[in-house]
């Protein structure tokens, strides 16, 4: 947030939050800039005030409502499930996910681990994968793949910049064509 009073300076203005476990981190106190990182709670109440005459007065109050961050879409080339010849599933590579119709185009979230489950011989195969990349595994099961073979890829974990973890609910299918 950007905080400014006419009349003071802005390295004069101390900011304050309130109404849970919120904290504020400067930015740039000159220029009056701030993170605000909410607690909790559905709103968070900022305030702003100086000192006049060796006496603390509010120059103003202003609520913020809380939102959480929706859960990332994943995807493989931007698919949740498509058709892919071997050489080009392994192009890509990897698992990536994104925000949609998200107001803040620089939170982005970070892959942690993922499950690949196929069927290898008429047996169930699920190979952990640490990372958004594929690993080793993941690329010579794809690689000894047939026509038709489906890859699910689920369990997906990611973490958030603050470093939150979740587990996303969806699974993505590429099909080997």
């Amino acid at each position: 947030i950007s905080v400014s009073a006419p009349g003071f300076k802005n390295e004069d203005i101390k900011v304050t939050v309130s109404n849970g476990n919120g904290t504020i981190k400067e930015v740039n106190r000159t220029k009056g800039e701030y993170v605000i990182v909410p607690g909790k709670e559905n709103e968070t109440i900022i305030t702003a005030s100086t000192m006049v005459d060796g006496k603390e007065i509010a120059l103003g109050t202003q609520v913020f409502r809380i939102k959480a961050v929706p859960d990332p879409t994943p995807s493989i080339n931007g698919q949740k499930s498509g058709s892919y010849s071997k050489n080009d599933l392994l192009s890509l590579g990897n698992i990536v996910v994104d925000l949609v119709d998200f107001d803040f185009d620089d939170y982005e979230f970070t892959v942690i681990s993922y499950q690949v489950q196929t069927t290898i011989g008429g047996f169930g195969n699920t190979v952990e994968n640490v990372g958004n990349k594929f690993n080793a595994q993941v690329i010579k099961n794809i690689n000894a793949s047939k026509r038709g073979q489906s890859f699910y890829f689920s369990n997906i974990r990611v973490r958030e910049p603050n470093g939150d973890e979740r587990t996303l609910d969806a699974i993505l299918k590429a099909e080997i064509k």
